[in-house]
């Protein structure tokens, strides 16, 4: 996207195809508007300076009176705006002497912005300053509503547990919920709006540093507040009047903004992704390869596993087993991703050259974890309180997107620390791990925390059972998010835990079936019911639609239904709208999950089907009928199965299904529960984090209530100190169950229900197994239980019954 600049004695206006940004000599080299490209309504508007203060108690501001020149130079992949020499004045109008400020912006086409600031008191009488603030705003349009989300500052630098953190931030506020924190930054806030169940646009504000004019910077304050549809964000650096004896005064911060809507335009349509993550089979075999390409998926990715240390990847596990495993994927038509950790030297240092002897370039690729600017935190001089580098981050993951080339793969993944800054360069997003399970609740708290408004969108199905059912299907089709399924074992007895059998995990089948129509295909456009207005017209708000349009204009039209029943969807697409005529040939794609058909059909703008609870249909509409026998071909193609695997999949559901639920009376039953402990290198903060769990007891037979809490000494009815948690390894004494229900008889359902110990509103992954005996010890009759996928949606509770005779 090139930039379009107009530039005029008092103002410099700044266009693309995404944004519009004008500085003006009031605004005092400070953004005076904010906006889309194309659009009258402006994100930001205001005709005085972003930054102000008071100067013994009365008002001051920066001045580019008579002194509007703004230097703009161009560089390969941003614009550079400077304005060096920027005077201050009070409120009657007089120059101050000796205060002078300057601004360097990066303006990025993509719509990530920073602004290097540096404010100086050249002066021995400078006054007593207060009130020193920035504040940036968001204006909604009357049509639009917004959830927006803030973070704190790490309070200890940064962590490897981070990445599962619950606390320091907070996501899915409504409009009209005000924050404010003294003594403190919060470095981001952001906004994610659009008119009625879409959020598809996203504006956020962030600063780097959290300091004040002097030393002292908790003498600071953030106040997030809203004023009808306004949210201003007024981010305090100096709050009370203090002067340090014979120092000037002086400020330096980067702060800056992105501005993003869901991506129409895409390099390649959604990839078909198996993700392959499994700590004790730390290669795939050929045959499971084999499998996941005959499932139709075109792209795989090798997990933490892959490397010796899992959070660097300078050394792999096994070169030999890693060179086979990418051979074989390439021979089945498989793109290879390698997992990475934004923050690992290879990444921040080489920007992933050390895993060039693997990848093909603008072939494979590289998936990023802790892909955020929360991963690059310190603390130093003039950032006492920290410092975020968000300019760093958004410049690394660039230098990864040359990395792997435009034809590349580059999926990212933040955990809690969600932002544009370093997602617009991305093929894919990854959301969906934090979220416990938010994803499937409605259409709108989809599209905020899958983050469609950024980049496009992938699901992390491998915490949560929930995504991977059938429910989970119309959410994807509708925003055309691409779904991770998972092979193998990162843990036991949890949601981490996944088959070695591709072909019994069917509820993308459908979707992945129709998207391979287009394979191939580059460049194309994608429209949503969840992103676009006036496009799409639908029965109800439960119909959901996705369109692409490659570059000869044909189409391929997703519509789904979002209810639980079977009913009749309709939709008609204005083609006027999209710029588009309808193709002289269509053929209606009916997508199951046992199988699939394809047939012809004469419509062209209504359409029309019958669809079961949670399914999806499909119409290419084709600018001639030449070209897609093969594609056609494909999708009626039947589903592959392979029976011995297949059975010894079944085989050991039932297995796990009897021990916990085919129960024998016994006159007393006895319980015991553990962790498993096993050889690693995970750091000792992510390990001893996933671990620093509550475990409740639970019954679930009528009722629920809470029993009490299992801990290494056992049951009790209050959580066990942290050093008496169930580490990894540490057994529990057997727990006599009989005493806490026999007094109800017959056959009880229990949970065994993990919670965060910080934060026990908080349910985590289940990582527990437990046996079940009739004496206090282990006999012939024992039942060992454990979490499985297939019997549980809940990622938190292990359940089981019981029964006494």
């Amino acid at each position: 996207m090139s930039f379009r600049i107009e530039s005029g004695a008092e103002s410099l206006a700044i266009t693309n195809d995404l944004f519009r940004l004008v500085f003006t000599e009031e605004a005092a080299g400070f953004p005076a508007s904010l906006g889309f490209a194309g659009e009258k309504h402006e994100l930001l508007s205001q005709a005085s300076p972003l930054l102000t203060a008071k100067r013994n108690g009365k008002p001051i501001r920066p001045s580019l009176r008579g002194n509007f020149k703004p230097e703009v130079r161009k560089h390969a992949d941003h614009l550079e705006v400077l304005f060096d020499n920027i005077a201050w004045e009070d409120d009657k109008g007089e120059f101050l002497d000796g205060y002078r400020l300057a601004l360097r912006y990066e303006l990025f086409p993509d719509g990530v912005a920073f602004a290097k600031t540096f404010f100086y008191t050249e002066t021995e009488t400078p006054g007593k300053i207060s009130a020193f603030r920035l504040s940036p705003h968001m204006n909604l349009s009357a049509k639009e509503e917004a959830n927006w989300a803030y973070w704190s500052f790490p309070a200890d630098g940064p962590s490897a547990a981070d990445i599962q953190a619950f606390t320091s931030f907070e996501r899915n506020l409504a409009r009209q919920d005000f924050r404010r924190a003294e003594n403190t930054i919060h470095p981001y806030v952001s906004f994610d709006f659009g008119s009625g169940s879409r959020r598809d646009r996203h504006l956020e504000w962030f600063v780097e540093s959290w300091c004040s004019l002097t030393p002292d910077y908790k003498n600071t304050e953030t106040d997030i507040r809203w004023r009808n549809r306004t949210a201003t964000v007024d981010w305090t650096f100096q709050k009370k009047p203090v002067l340090v004896a014979g120092r000037p005064y002086q400020w330096e911060n980067t702060w800056g903004w992105a501005i993003r809507r869901f991506p129409v335009e895409r390099r390649q349509p959604p990839l078909r992704i198996y993700h392959y993550l499994d700590n004790f089979q730390r290669y795939p075999s050929d045959k499971l390869i084999g499998q996941v390409a005959e499932e139709g998926a075109n792209v795989f990715i090798l997990h933490e596993s892959w490397r010796l240390l899992m959070r660097d990847g300078t050394f792999p596990y096994d070169v030999k087993e890693l060179k086979r495993t990418i051979r074989s994927c390439h021979r089945r038509g498989l793109r290879v991703m390698l997992y990475v950790r934004g923050n690992e030297d290879g990444i921040v240092e080489d920007f992933g050259c050390h895993l060039a002897p693997f990848l093909k370039h603008n072939y494979d690729g590289v998936y990023m974890d802790y892909g955020s600017a929360r991963s690059f935190t310190n603390k130093e001089e003039y950032s006492p309180g920290g410092r975020i580098h968000f300019r760093q981050f958004d410049l690394k993951t660039r230098r990864v997107r040359d990395f792997v080339g435009e034809d590349g793969l580059f999926i990212s993944h933040s955990g809690s620390g969600f932002s544009a800054v370093g997602h617009t360069v991305l093929d894919a997003y990854l959301g969906g791990e934090q979220e416990k399970g938010l994803l499937i609740q409605n259409q709108t708290l989809h599209s905020y925390f899958s983050g469609v408004s950024v980049a496009p969108s992938s699901l992390w199905t491998g915490a949560f059972p929930t995504y991977r059912t059938r429910k989970m299907l119309p959410f994807l089709a509708t925003t055309s998010q691409m779904p991770f399924l998972h092979a193998g074992t990162q843990m036991h007895s949890c949601s981490l835990d996944h088959p070695h059998a591709p072909s019994t995990l069917t509820f993308a089948r459908p979707l992945w079936k129709l998207w391979q129509i287009f394979d191939g295909r580059r460049d194309i456009r994608v429209y949503s019911s969840q992103s676009t207005d006036g496009i799409f017209s639908t029965d109800n708000a439960d119909t959901g639609v996705s369109l692409w349009a490659d570059r000869l204009g044909n189409v391929l039209l997703i519509v789904s239904n979002f209810r639980d029943k079977s009913c009749e969807v309709k939709t008609t697409v204005d083609w006027e709208k999209l710029g588009l005529a309808p193709g002289k040939t269509c053929h209606r794609l009916h997508a199951g999950e046992m199988e699939c058909a394809a047939e012809r059909d004469s419509t062209q703008s209504a359409f029309t089907a019958t669809l079961e609870g949670y399914g999806i249909t499909g119409w290419l509409i084709a600018e001639t009928s030449s070209g897609w026998a093969a594609a056609l071909k494909r999708f009626v193609n039947p589903y592959p199965t392979h029976p011995a695997t297949e059975k010894a999949h079944t085989k050991k559901i039932a297995h796990l299904r009897q021990t916990r639920f085919e129960t024998t009376p016994w006159r007393e039953t006895f319980l015991r529960v553990w962790v498993q402990n096993y050889p690693n290198n995970y750091e000792d903060a992510l390990w001893w984090d996933l671990f620093e769990n509550v475990v409740e007891l639970r019954d679930l037979t009528r009722k629920e209530r809470l029993l009490g809490y299992v801990g290494a000494e056992g049951f009790g009815k209050t959580p066990p100190k942290r050093e008496k948690l169930l580490w990894p390894g540490i057994v529990s004494p057997w727990i006599p169950l009989s005493k806490l229900l026999k007094e109800a008889g017959g056959t009880h359902r229990l949970g065994l229900c993990t919670k965060r110990m910080q934060d026990v509103k908080n349910e985590f992954y289940n990582f527990v197994k437990a046996e079940l005996s009739p004496v206090a010890g282990v006999t012939g009759e024992t039942r060992s239980i454990e979490y499985n996928n297939d019997i549980d949606l809940d990622w938190s509770r292990l359940t089981f019954d019981i029964c006494f005779g």
